[in-house]
């Protein structure tokens, strides 16, 4: 189901954002990539794709 955005934008499908957000984000929160939390570039990888999903939501 699409919804137009605030501000009148583009129109927004929230499903596959969503679906998009889980699967850039998957290696940080599921468990079969747990042993990957301890690398060292672990948190710098996070912050990435956080500040990547951020501003990609909000354009």
């Amino acid at each position: 189901m699409k919804h137009k955005k605030a501000g009148g934008g583009p129109e927004w499908d929230f499903a596959t954002t969503a679906r998009a957000v889980l699967d850039a984000t998957d290696r940080f929160h599921n468990p079969a990539h747990a042993a990957d939390w301890s690398a060292q570039d672990a948190e710098d990888a996070f912050t990435a794709v956080v500040s990547l999903v951020q501003r990609a939501v909000r354009a």
